[in-house]
């Protein structure tokens, strides 16, 4: 999923909470149902605009009791985790297109 799915916009909550202010966001219930009560592994994938990978982490089954927690987990994962990269930066953000898999 790409462009202005919850699951994306919901990836990108996280990624600027954690990222510009260094916050673990909690799940809101204002998320979609599929979001709060839907179990799933997910992958998501952080691009630059030019098309460089920046950054995939995800899970095949799920680890987390709701497909939400894992959209969370995975994004700061593949934003400051993945090993073949440094940590996403603030200054980064803008440049970073992310799509998300749920298997």
């Amino acid at each position: 999923m790409k462009g202005n799915s919850p699951h994306v916009k919901w990836a990108w909550t996280v990624l600027e909470s954690f990222i510009i202010q260094g916050v673990y966001p909690d799940i809101p219930g204002s998320l979609s149902t599929e979001l709060i009560s839907k179990k799933a592994g997910c992958f998501v994938t952080l691009h630059k605009k030019n098309g460089d990978l920046r950054g995939c982490i995800g899970t095949i089954l799920p680890m987390k009791d709701t497909l939400a927690e894992e959209i969370r987990d995975n994004a700061i994962a593949a934003a400051t985790r993945d090993p073949r990269f440094h940590p996403l930066s603030k200054e980064e953000l803008n440049d970073i297109i992310i799509s998300i898999d749920v298997l």
